[in-house]
């Protein structure tokens, strides 16, 4: 009853009435903008920066390039080759080379040509602005910051196949670099009024590096094959963080990678109350698990441990972790080893309590340390098949720890049980659907 009740509340603090400002927009700007097109003076603009940096990279593809910059080079070379003929695809680069900078400009409605007037003095956002039909005005501003990182991501894939002499080659080579601000904001007002805010902050400054080839050999009698993976990752710390504000709603999102570990969490609040938290740790070792996809293999030793924890409005939390990850794997495989070989149910309810002891997963309520209840598998006999052959299965059950009482999942967390929150969620789906509709 009382993980129902917390859920009916988070389902009735949700109002689809505060967005409504959002639906009138909406429609207005698909009813009032549908046929304008953007200034020419800004698509020539754009479009000049694309065929300047394509040739500019053609002339001097190791230029230096500045900081600020976005960039995208796309280097593809295909060769083909048929006993003595031989057809080459010449390296084809594409550039776009546009800071933040170079796209900023400003952009009001022209009623009388359908077009959005492009004024190129503002140089410092990209802003568009305009009244709707109750003479509100509205304006949307993008920045980011003139510090940025650099991601690099660059693959290359060699595929060559020989049949009885004859020689197919495909070479690729993808080159990605993008200039990333350290900070984005993007927001949009109504009379002076905050309406959506959304900030993101990163240090995004990565090179990952993927080689990939294979071969394979056949004259007719005899046949081989190769290939070869490398993935090679270099960064010290990763970060992003975002912040997304609508009507008041807002949404926490953070994300961390280090060498050695894996962090995340995320929050949403209404009118800064804390509605739902959510956060996740792992500690890995992120290099030799890199090197263990070039072996085409996992090896649970790189993993130490993992966590989590929910915590909806204070009232209920979830706590999970995994103190040795290596237990648990090990603990799994010899759970997917007893029904491969199909051992006796004994020794299979064995494997299942092993498995129980390497997690714990504990509900709470209202931040207390005391355990309300855990979430178990048990382990029980189905019929199926041919003659209701008997198997080994498993499956979730909760466990209160006041009198020791087992449910399971499918029976506790029944549309009886939990009719109520049901039909909240169905009138807050509903209340949406009314909204736009």
């Amino acid at each position: 009853a009382y993980l129902q009740e917390t859920g009916i509340e988070f389902m009735e603090s949700i109002k689809a009435e505060d967005h409504q400002n959002l639906v009138d927009l909406t429609n207005f700007v698909a009813d009032e903008f549908s046929g304008f097109e953007i200034d020419e003076r800004y698509v020539d603009k754009v479009s000049g920066i694309y065929q300047e940096s394509v040739e500019d990279y053609a002339k001097a593809p190791n230029a230096n390039v500045p900081a600020s910059v976005f960039e995208l080079v796309s280097l593809c070379q295909e060769i083909a080759q048929n006993g003595q003929a031989l057809t080459t695809r010449a390296i084809e680069i594409y550039t776009i080379e546009a800071a933040f900078p170079d796209l900023y400009g400003a952009f009001t409605p022209d009623y009388q040509n359908n077009v959005w007037t492009y004024d190129a003095s503002v140089k410092d956002r990209l802003e568009v602005s305009f009244k709707d039909n109750q003479n509100q005005q509205w304006i949307a501003t993008l920045k980011g910051s003139k510090e940025t990182t650099l991601l690099h991501i660059k693959a290359e894939s060699i595929y060559e196949e020989s049949w009885y002499g004859d020689v197919y080659d495909d070479h690729e080579i993808y080159d990605f670099k993008l200039r990333v601000p350290k900070e984005i904001n993007f927001d949009v007002t109504c009379d002076g009024i905050s309406v959506i805010k959304l900030t993101v902050k990163s240090n995004l400054a990565l090179a990952l590096d993927l080689y990939e080839s294979y071969e394979y050999y056949y004259d007719g009698y005899n046949s081989s094959s190769e290939d070869e993976v490398r993935l090679t990752l270099d960064y010290t710390n990763l970060n992003l963080d975002a912040s997304l504000n609508v009507n008041g709603y807002e949404t926490i999102v953070k994300n961390a990678v280090t060498q050695k570990d894996l962090t995340a969490s995320s929050e949403i609040k209404i009118a800064g109350k804390s509605m739902l938290r959510v956060q996740s740790a792992v500690a890995v070792d992120i290099d030799k698990l890199v090197s263990n996809v070039e072996d085409d293999e996992f090896d649970e030793n790189n993993v130490k441990s993992i966590s989590f924890e929910a915590d909806m409005m204070g009232d209920v939390q979830i706590k999970a972790e995994c103190p040795t990850f290596k237990l648990m794997f090990n603990a799994i495989e010899n759970v997917v080893e007893a029904e491969e070989n199909d051992l006796d149910f004994r020794e299979f309810s064995n494997r299942i309590s092993e498995l129980n002891g390497t997690y714990d997963i504990h509900v709470y309520y209202e931040g207390n340390n005391t355990v309300q209840a855990s979430v178990e598998l048990e382990a029980y006999e189905r019929q199926g098949g041919w003659n209701d052959v008997k198997y080994n299965d498993y499956r979730p059950i909760l466990v209160f720890a006041a009198d020791g009482s087992q449910y399971q999942f499918e029976n506790y967390f029944s549309e009886s049980s939990f009719s109520d929150l049901i039909d909240a969620f169905e009138e807050l789906v509903n209340s949406f659907y009314n909204l736009v509709d």
